[in-house]
């Protein structure tokens, strides 16, 4: 089985454990030093295609372009989780462990808070959240055991994955900035990218190709996965961040951060069309 893609520094707050370190020191590539991705984004030129302000995944050339980058997005994902749900798992311990039973015990709180009157804002008063997004993020909240429970798989995921997250130089994308990197189903790095960096239009005409660039990927690293299965994975990945975003939105009411939550109510209506 081959090794994990190029890497930049994975951990919270730039945090790397020893497990995981080793296991990419291990690898068929090589894990770079700390330091190391800031030296190669000085050295690499600029690319016109991106622009890490943009939530759309850049300022690309053209559609062509934009897609044909989304697509390498999705495979550069696919070995990712490949590697972390294989090889790499049993470096996944003690803190950067799965603990559905956290997540699951905050989704119980979220929801009865919801049911109860809703999540309280920065100011203690309950958050003015739009009644479509407080029903989708209640429904998600009481779906999310046997969402997990249909989605076994678990890995590493990025946890914030867009454009401006990969060095787009070379023969193969480098994926770096692991703020955000935690143990969770891959579905919730592949809901992520079409739930919130791609409006409906977009997710209608990009999502089935992405979806089966990320299968293919996923099976030639060593983890198939049946059509079903990834559904299941991206249904609970989408609760996953649906839940983190509107409770974001509840507790930093700003304007990006309701958008965020309109989007990702819109993704989580259209699987439940």
């Amino acid at each position: 089985m081959a090794g994990p893609p190029r890497l930049g520094t994975p951990g919270p707050r730039g945090r790397v454990p020893a497990g995981p370190r080793a296991a990419l020191a291990g690898a068929a590539r090589p894990f770079p030093a700390r330091g190391a991705v800031g030296a190669h984004a000085a050295r690499a030129p600029a690319d016109p295609r991106l622009d890490r302000g943009d939530d759309r995944l850049g300022a690309f050339a053209n559609d062509a372009a934009r897609g044909a980058a989304l697509l390498e997005i999705a495979r550069l994902l696919a070995r990712h989780h490949a590697f972390w749900a294989g090889p790499g798992q049993a470096a996944l311990r003690g803190p950067w462990a799965w603990q559905p039973e956290r997540v699951l015990e905050r989704a119980a709180r979220m929801h009865a808070q919801l049911t109860a009157g809703g999540l309280s804002g920065p100011d203690g008063r309950p958050a003015p959240l739009p009644e479509p997004v407080v029903r989708a993020a209640r429904e998600a909240a009481g779906q999310l055991p046997s969402l997990l429970a249909a989605a076994p798989v678990t890995t590493l995921v990025h946890g914030d994955i867009h454009a401006g997250q990969v060095l787009w130089r070379g023969p193969q994308p480098v994926l770096i900035d692991y703020g955000q990197v935690h143990a969770s189903v891959p579905g919730e790095d592949l809901a992520h990218l079409l739930a919130l960096r791609l409006d409906a239009t977009d997710r209608a005409r990009l999502g089935p190709d992405l979806r089966a660039v990320y299968r293919d990927e996923l099976a030639r690293g060593g983890l198939p996965l049946t059509d079903a299965e990834l559904a299941a994975q991206e249904r609970a990945g989408l609760a996953l961040n649906l839940l983190s975003v509107v409770r974001q939105a509840a507790r930093t009411p700003e304007r990006g951060t309701a958008e965020a939550a309109l989007k990702v109510t819109a993704a989580w209506e259209e699987l439940a069309g």
